[in-house]
């Protein structure tokens, strides 16, 4: 998909599902109707490729598509004005953090803990 400098993206370490899914299993029924917003945090392609360049040592850039194809440039608006998760994402994964026992890990773990299949 396509993103602009200041997108906002959902990241999440798959290593982390159960993190997010523990507090409704342990009390199913303080969430029962609950929607979890799973993601470590949001982050922009910027911040993405500055922690790819501490952690590998090379130099990464962010490079913008061209976004004047028209379901492209449909998409990249809708998630300006909308959000990934919605206008109360932020809210929602505030408040899905503060449920969690278990933090989920960070881009840069994820990062240091995968760095050979970056290749950079």
């Amino acid at each position: 998909m396509p993103f602009e400098e200041s997108s906002l993206v959902p990241l999440i370490d798959i290593r982390d599902a159960g993190r997010f899914i523990s507090p409704a299993l342990l009390e199913p029924d303080k969430y029962n109707g609950k929607n979890f917003t799973c993601a470590s945090a949001f982050s922009t392609p910027v911040e993405m490729v500055d922690v790819l360049t501490k952690v590998t040592g090379t130099k990464v850039h962010f490079q913008k598509l061209d976004l004047s194809f028209s379901v492209v440039k449909w998409d990249t608006e809708v998630l300006k004005k909308y959000g990934y998760y919605g206008l109360t994402g932020k809210d929602d994964l505030k408040w899905t953090l503060e449920q969690m026992t278990e933090k989920p890990r960070g881009w840069e773990e994820f990062v240091r803990d995968h760095q050979p299949w970056f290749g950079v």
